[in-house]
């Protein structure tokens, strides 16, 4: 583990300035402290990394991987930040089975469904 990525596990990610660092650097901490947030049970910390670095591979195999899980609420967030649009459409429903509203909201947004949308925040926010 580099010492970069070991310091944005510690500190966490929403403490760390990456403005300053080149995307080729971010792509490498960022993946790397990515991976070892969601092996460690961090998975929302873990998916924001991957987000930072700009890895569309692996967020694309952690929305599977979260979906076969029954992690829908996380899978949604990678699925919205790759853009999948059929993804998204598949997990806003189960988001919202499972009591996720926000990550459901946050879906039918990125898919521009605004009746439902309002339909949640009126009756299950």
């Amino acid at each position: 583990m580099s010492f970069i990525a070991s310091q944005i596990v510690t500190k966490g990610i929403d403490s760390i300035d990456y403005s300053m660092i080149s995307q080729d650097l971010r792509k490498k901490v960022f993946t790397e402290a990515g991976e070892l947030f969601i092996k460690n049970g961090k998975s929302l910390e873990g998916i924001k990394s991957l987000i930072i670095a700009e890895n569309i591979k692996l967020l694309k195999e952690y929305s599977i991987y979260f979906t076969e899980k029954g992690l829908f609420e996380l899978a949604i967030l990678c699925a919205i930040n790759i853009k999948d649009k059929k993804l998204v459409a598949d997990l806003a429903p189960l988001c919202l089975e499972k009591g996720a509203c926000n990550e459901a909201i946050k879906g039918y947004e990125f898919l521009n469904e605004k009746e439902i949308c309002s339909l949640i925040k009126e009756n299950f926010i």
